[in-house]
């Protein structure tokens, strides 16, 4: 029986070791790359409950050298949705998997096992990499998973990512980052919090604005590939941008900004209210927030060549039609080629998530499905509005985009 139970337990010695071994093989290179600044943690070997702040793609690794003991991260299901990579995945570091955009009380179920077996359990509460440097949204859920795990809560604050490598782009900036445990709060002192004051205490504590951190982060390109999160032009609304270098323009009106190295944005042809991308990514939400979607012309508000995938966790990506022509509408999205139509409603979409820098997931009718664009895609705007479109039904007054 005592071998039964060891062998079905969450953690095992050889997932530190494996941590060991990759951090001590990509650590030079790491460090070359975001020349980040990782500040040693004294009780490093403790348990806790980790929130960070999500900045780059490497930020576990910036973990898992400030925290030596067993450590397992919330991670999405995408990451394991190959069956070989998958497979090794589980095999050498064992994450918790989560579906991103949904609830997921799964994940709660096995962040209370790994706690039971003393592993600290490490999570990005906004979800998602941030588009504008600013730390995104932080469901008020994580603070009933802190009270019900009851552990000492670390909480980590990283400086420096966006500005490196921001989510839309492609390449790295010349520039530098870091990373600390800013505070530390144990059971007996949050216990007897409302969980509003400890949601308020944790995004506070989390809480950056690369936009106005005052560094500079060195790039031949700086502005590429920023279509890819941003849409909303303050002169034409809805609309589409293009980049190329320094500078982008909106394919409407032609107003041209130039992104700098010091992450302002400059005025290059027409006028351009927003001296920043965290203010421009603030006022883009606010505009979707007041959109009307009302269906007085059932004409799409974008439309997209994509591959649309089936995805079948942990085994594959079943192509089910590529060069589809996607289409959004007010109430729903349609993929269309000559021989093959799918069409899915609000109404039958549950949840809708951005991975990595412009995949899109959803689920629908119990299954999950990914659209992949090409490299200027933005998926981010199909998601925002449909999350426009459930706050509209809703009628919650809700402001939660997606991210």
């Amino acid at each position: 029986m005592a071998k039964q139970n060891k062998k079905n337990t969450w953690i095992k010695p050889r997932h530190r070791r494996w941590w060991n071994f990759a951090n001590g093989l990509l650590r030079p290179i790491i460090d070359h790359s975001y020349n980040v600044e990782i500040v040693p943690f004294e009780d490093n070997k403790g348990q806790y409950l980790v929130l960070c702040n999500h900045q780059t793609p490497f930020d576990q690794f910036f973990l898992s050298r400030m925290f030596k003991g067993n450590i397992y991260f919330v991670c999405t299901e995408d990451l394991l949705s190959n069956k070989l990579i998958g497979g090794i995945i589980r095999h050498t570091i064992n994450p918790i998997p989560i579906q991103k955009g949904t609830m997921d009380f799964g994940v709660i179920k096995a962040c209370a096992r790994v706690a039971k077996e003393g592993g600290s359990i490490i999570v990005y509460p906004e979800g998602n990499r941030t588009y504008s440097g600013k730390t995104g949204y932080i469901k008020p859920a994580v603070a009933k998973l802190a009270k019900f795990l009851k552990l000492p809560i670390a909480l980590v604050r990283q400086e420096g990512g966006f500005g490196v490598q921001p989510r839309w782009s492609n390449g790295l900036r010349r520039g530098k980052c870091k990373i600390a445990v800013n505070k530390v709060l144990n059971y007996d002192e949050y216990k007897s919090w409302t969980d509003e004051q400890l949601y308020q205490a944790i995004c506070d504590t989390l809480y950056v604005d690369d936009c106005t951190c005052g560094r500079l982060f060195k790039s031949k390109r700086p502005a590429e590939y920023i279509e890819r999160a941003m849409y909303v032009c303050p002169h034409c609304g809805l609309t589409t941008f293009v980049s190329n270098k320094s500078n982008f323009t909106c394919t409407k009106c032609g107003t041209t900004v130039e992104y700098g190295q010091d992450l302002a944005l400059r005025p290059i042809v027409g006028e351009w209210p927003f001296e920043n991308i965290g203010k421009w990514y603030d006022y883009q939400c606010d505009f979707v927030n007041n959109l009307t979607l009302a269906p007085t012309e059932d004409k799409p508000l974008y439309t997209d060549v994509v591959t649309l995938r089936q995805v079948i966790v942990g085994k594959r990506k079943k192509v089910l039609c590529k060069k589809a022509t996607m289409a959004m509408y007010h109430d729903r999205i349609e993929f269309s080629t000559k021989k093959k139509h799918y069409s899915f409603t609000y109404e039958q979409i549950t949840g809708m998530a951005v991975m990595g820098k412009n995949k899109l997931n959803f689920h629908a009718n119990g299954k999950t499905y990914q659209v992949k664009g090409n490299k200027r895609y933005n998926a981010l705007k199909y998601m925002n509005i449909y999350y426009r479109y459930k706050n509209i039904q809703e009628a919650n007054n809700g402001t939660f985009l997606g991210i």
